[in-house]
This record gives C-alpha cells, sequence and structure tokens, in this order.
C-alpha cells in the first residue's frame, strides 16, 4: 500500500514537471526571440509572393547588436542598391578614419609681395573641401559672416587693393565633381551638386516662378538667387493642377551655363522656388570674393578665375608651396556635418566626406580614391567583398550594391568604438526627425528605432538599430529593389517589419 502511494506521489510530480516544462516552452515561443522570431519570418516570407513584390531583389538582415547573433535573413548575401542608405556606410567609414576632431580647412593665400598696401600678385582662396563654406544651414558658414572675415585677415595683412586676379583653387578634389554614373536628369537640380575642391553656398541657386491659373498655362521666370554669372535658363516649366508640387527639373552639366528647366510646378502660385546646381563652385567663389572685396573698398584689378581655367588655357600658375599664408576658415565639427548628412539626407555632404577618404588614404579627392577607401578598410574588417559595390559617397549613383548582411555586420561592429554614442545620435529618430519623421508614429517604433533610410524609383531602404521591449538594441537592414507595388505600400510593409523586429527579444 505504502509503495502504491510512492508511486502515484512520483507520477504526479512527473506530470507536474512535464506540465511546467510545456508552458515554461510555449510562454518562451510567445514572448520571446522564437516566437518573435518565426512571426518575423513568416510575414516576410509571405511578403515576397504578393502583388508587385514577385520579381523584386529583397534582403533582409537582423542581428543583435551586442554580439551579432544572427536572428533572422532574407537573402541577405545578395547586393542590392541602397540609394541614401550607402550614406551610412559613407558617414561611418568617415567617423571612423577621419576621426571626430577632424575638420576641413580654406586657406587664403597670396604670391607677390605687398608694398605700401597694394598686392602685387594674385590672391587665393585654396579649397580644403569643406561642404559648409558659406552655407546657411550652420550659424557660422553663412556668406554674411564668411565674407567679412575674409576682408578682415586681409585688412589686417594691411592689403588696400590687389593688382592680379582672386583665383580659386580646388586641386584637392578631381575636376570632376559628379560621379559618373549619376543620371543625367539629377546632375542640373540641387540634389545632384558634385563635391568640389572648392564648394561655396551648397553649390546651390534659387529658381523663382510665378504660374498660369490653370494647369497647361505657361508660367514666368521671376529672378534667381543668388546671381549666378553667365547662367542661362532655358524656361519650358507648364502649370500642374494646384497643390501638385513642385515637378520641375534643371537640365544641364557641370561647368556649362545653358541649362533647360523642364516639368511642372503648380498652378496660382508666385514665387514658386526650386533648385538648380551652380555650373561652377570655384568660379562662382572666386566671383562672389572679387566683387565683395570691391564693395568693401579694396580695388581688384585682375578678375576672378580658377586654376582649372587657367590650366584649360595653359596659363602659369604660383605652385602651392610658393605661396604665402593669410589664414584660413575651419568648418564645423564633422559630427556636426555627417548629422546634417545623416538626417537630412544631404548629398553633397556625403560626396564631400568620400572625397576627403580619398584624399586620406591616397593623397587625392577623386570618386574611385573615396571607394576603394571605403571598401579597403571594411574589407580589412570583415565584411564581404561580393557584396559591396560601391559607386559613390551619398547613394544617388544606382551603380551601389551593397548586401543586407554586410550593412548589419557593419552596424553591429559599430558599438564597440570608442565615442559610439556620438555617431548614433547622428542617425535619424522614427517618427521625430529628418527622412525618418514619418515612420512608425504611434507604434513601438517613435522615438526607439534610429535608421537611415533610402528611397530612389524602384528602390527602398532602412538600416539602424531599434530596442526591443527589454532595451536590447537589434541591428537590421531591409533592402527592396524593382518592386512594382506602389510606394506607399512598401512602407507600411516596411513599418510592419520594424515592428516584428522590435518584438523579439
Amino acid at each position: 500500500m505504502k509503495n502504491n502511494l510512492m508511486y502515484k506521489w512520483r507520477r504526479c510530480i512527473g506530470m507536474y514537471v512535464l506540465w511546467l516544462l510545456f508552458f515554461s516552452t510555449l510562454h518562451a515561443q510567445t514572448h520571446s526571440g522564437t516566437g518573435g522570431r518565426t512571426s518575423l519570418e513568416q510575414y516576410i516570407n509571405s511578403v515576397s509572393q504578393q502583388d508587385g513584390l514577385r520579381g523584386a531583389g529583397i534582403g533582409i538582415s537582423v542581428k543583435y547588436a551586442d554580439n551579432g547573433m544572427l536572428i533572422t535573413e532574407y537573402n541577405s548575401k545578395q547586393a542590392l542598391a541602397t540609394a541614401s542608405v550607402m550614406k551610412l556606410v559613407t558617414t561611418a567609414t568617415a567617423w571612423l578614419t577621419l576621426g571626430e576632431s577632424f575638420r576641413f580647412i580654406t586657406q587664403l593665400q597670396y604670391d607677390g609681395e605687398i608694398v605700401n598696401g597694394v598686392l602685387q600678385g594674385n590672391l587665393f582662396i585654396r579649397g580644403g573641401g569643406d561642404p559648409t563654406l558659406g552655407s546657411d544651414k550652420f550659424n557660422d558658414t553663412k556668406l554674411d559672416k564668411l565674407l567679412p572675415a575674409i576682408v578682415q585677415v586681409i585688412r589686417q595683412k594691411g592689403i588696400q587693393s590687389i593688382q592680379g586676379d582672386v583665383i580659386a583653387d580646388d586641386q584637392l578634389f578631381e575636376t570632376s565633381m559628379a560621379p559618373a554614373t549619376w543620371n543625367w536628369g539629377d546632375l542640373g537640380n540641387y540634389y545632384g551638386a558634385g563635391a568640389s575642391g572648392l564648394s561655396i553656398f551648397d553649390n546651390l541657386y534659387y529658381i523663382f516662378f510665378n504660374s498660369g491659373s490653370q494647369a497647361g498655362d505657361t508660367t514666368h521666370l521671376v529672378k534667381v538667387e543668388p546671381e549666378i554669372p553667365g547662367l542661362e535658363l532655358v524656361n519650358e516649366v507648364t502649370c500642374g493642377k494646384k497643390g501638385s508640387g513642385d515637378n520641375a527639373y534643371v537640365f544641364g552639366s557641370e561647368y556649362t551655363y545653358l541649362r533647360y528647366v523642364r516639368g511642372t510646378i503648380p498652378a496660382g502660385e508666385t514665387h514658386f522656388s526650386i533648385k538648380g546646381s551652380i555650373p561652377d563652385p570655384p568660379y562662382y567663389a572666386a566671383w562672389l570674393l572679387k566683387e565683395y572685396l570691391q564693395q568693401q573698398g579694396i580695388a581688384v584689378e585682375g578678375k576672378p578665375t580658377t586654376i582649372r581655367l587657367k590650366n584649360i588655357k595653359r596659363q602659369p600658375v604660383t605652385p602651392l608651396s610658393e605661396r604665402k599664408e593669410l589664414g584660413e576658415i575651419k568648418s564645423p565639427s564633422l559630427m556636426s556635418i555627417i548629422q546634417q548628412t545623416n538626417v537630412y539626407s544631404n548629398n553633397l555632404y556625403a560626396e564631400h566626406l568620400h572625397k576627403a577618404m580619398g584624399v586620406k588614404f591616397f593623397g587625392k579627392g577623386s570618386n574611385f580614391n573615396g571607394n576603394e577607401a571605403i571598401k579597403q578598410y571594411w574589407i580589412k574588417r570583415g565584411l564581404n567583398a561580393d557584396g559591396l559595390i560601391i559607386a559613390d559617397g551619398s547613394g544617388l549613383s544606382r551603380s551601389n550594391a551593397v548586401s543586407a548582411d554586410n550593412l548589419t555586420e557593419l552596424l553591429v561592429q559599430l558599438p564597440k568604438e570608442k565615442g559610439f554614442e556620438n555617431f548614433y545620435q547622428t542617425l535619424p529618430i522614427a517618427g521625430k526627425s529628418g527622412t525618418m519623421r514619418s515612420i512608425g508614429k504611434g507604434t513601438v517604433l517613435e522615438n526607439n528605432l534610429r535608421a537611415k533610410s533610402g528611397s530612389m524609383s524602384l528602390i527602398r531602404g532602412y538600416a539602424g538599430y531599434v530596442k526591443n521591449s527589454k532595451g536590447r538594441e537589434i541591428a537590421f537592414a531591409i533592402l527592396f529593389n524593382n518592386f512594382t507595388c506602389e510606394s506607399k505600400e512598401i512602407k507600411e510593409i516596411v513599418e510592419t517589419i520594424m515592428i516584428r523586429i522590435a518584438g523579439i527579444e
């Protein structure tokens, strides 16, 4: 009898343990990584079979940021076009290689001699690749502060007039500002402004229009600001429907001053503005400086020109080693430039950082050198060369192709670096800032997820970090190429994927 009771008691305990294990496992699958991962994988597989996505290129990689452990992936090794997600690669590499203390430096120089207040020679403005020179994005870089500061330096040297030219020296970077793989339709527009060794005023100008009262009417070109000497605009812009937005584009290549403006702007508008790219930023910088010097009573007998133009005409130029220093202008901090690049997806700033790395690694700021600098750096750190095709620094080139796995591997490595929090703060916040402000509003993503987004026709991508309910950081990369569904559908799919990633524990 006693043995029978003991048997029943042991059996009850065994059953209790089994039930406990069963419910513990069920709870874990429902509330932890396993269940969240399964749900995410099932959703991704179902999405790939939806109309408009069956023929698309999809690459997804999700890893724990603290140890790099793979959570889930979908075609993560496939190299796909990134659009502006490429800026994440560029800015991260710039932070790690140039260093937080890095600043671009523009130099004021002269040749000849200063005799009784007269510069018997030329004034040089030597570009250091600074994308912020004259920009209105920072208080200290605006033209109304930059130009008086230059005049002050010149006067402190005792210069009251200049017999020679005002020469812009942009030789730190190659003369080709835009990468060869950029689309023709982008080059004349502000977002297609290439990186010059001497850039000025974000390399852009504004075109103002008055439009007719209804769709199909002609438009009237009112003015251009700032004035670009020699610029000739052919206006072929017509009116779209009221409220239709800016659908006008400027067509023209670098160093050429004939530009065609085509497309539509909304009907019923006055002083409606669009932005174009300055044809020759170094020449504009020299012209602007000469004009301002003369306004301030410093006569300039010579003309504004550039070393590029002098080389074309085979005119002699005093070598850099023989010039004398007047002063220098330092850019804002590297991290503030990176923040502008990432939050507002600034192509020009990304391209300047890209070429600056070409200078650091190879001595010359070129698109090729920038590509090689970034690629070699990350291959040495373990990224897969087959999934790391780099064509520019901004992602405007459709020839860029990076795998989702490479993007998350990069994201996993960054937190191990000293000062990572400073870089982390440059990434846009979901539902709050920059290009991520419309993503994840009212969800677990808002004010939690930080990522760089990328968007072009047929391309959508995101890469960054999100915290799960326990505060653990998860790195992710999501790339969609060649989809035929609407962009808003892709946005909804991406938001769902991100929410499910945040649900993984």
